[in-house]
């Protein structure tokens, strides 16, 4: 099984649960949303290259805060992130979004 997968997973149960640790919670949003981003080999102007850094950098996480303006979670067992740009990122069928 995949990290984003697994962590699809993981955010799908917890969501499903009574008690939800949000703190929890969002960090494996955010550790997802990483990896993500991260597999789609996206590189900001200034050259930094994303595909580089590990899914916990602090580098990384700070630029997808700024770039990503909502998680959207549809039950299908994909997470797509709204850029603050309008865009939307997710798996699409002839690409694949999976870390391994």
């Amino acid at each position: 099984m995949t990290a984003v997968r697994r962590l699809t997973n993981e955010i799908d149960h917890d969501l499903q649960g009574l008690e939800v640790d949000a703190e929890t919670l969002k960090n494996k949003i955010f550790e997802c949303a990483a990896l993500q981003y991260a597999a789609l080999h996206i590189k900001r102007r200034e050259s930094v290259d994303f595909t580089e850094m590990k899914p916990h950098s602090p580098v990384l996480i700070r630029e997808i805060k700024k770039r990503v303006s909502a998680v959207m979670l549809d039950g299908t067992e994909e997470i797509r992130l709204q850029m603050t740009d309008g865009q939307v990122i997710g798996k699409e069928s002839d690409h694949d979004t999976d870390c391994n």
